[in-house]
């Protein structure tokens, strides 16, 4: 398959999870007077990093203009996000938890990254140079 038609459908699953868990998950949760520890609160903020990142890949296809230093774009993402979050404090919406969900979606971002692209590891480098 495509590689775009790949990140299309990764990027369309997790928007869709995104969208879902903000209006149908969180609006259950809150009518029903359910406790889900703080779920429904941080799960756009789980979902954003991961949303925007495969964003980012699927413009770089897109555009013929890939994403090759990806480590330095899920960083400035996740930094992004931070930032936000902390720019929440003046409206008295900064939330810890959400904090924690947007750590959280960048190291899972982090581990898929390592996952699909081995070879940035070092001992991936290291077995390579050597023969093994």
């Amino acid at each position: 398959m495509n590689s775009i038609f790949k990140t299309s459908i990764v990027f369309v699953v997790l928007l869709s999870g995104a969208f879902l868990s903000s209006t149908v998950y969180r609006t259950y949760i809150y009518s029903n007077h359910l406790y889900d520890f703080h779920l429904a609160d941080t799960l756009p903020s789980l979902f954003s990093v991961p949303v925007y990142y495969s964003f980012l890949v699927l413009i770089g296809l897109i555009f013929n203009k890939p994403v090759t230093k990806m480590y330095k774009a899920l960083i400035q993402t996740t930094i992004g996000f931070i930032v936000y979050e902390f720019l929440e404090i003046f409206p008295g919406g900064f939330d810890v938890f959400d904090l924690a969900a947007t750590l959280i979606g960048a190291t899972v971002v982090y581990i898929f990254i390592r996952y699909l692209n081995p070879r940035s590891s070092k001992s991936a480098n290291y077995a390579s140079n050597t023969g093994c």
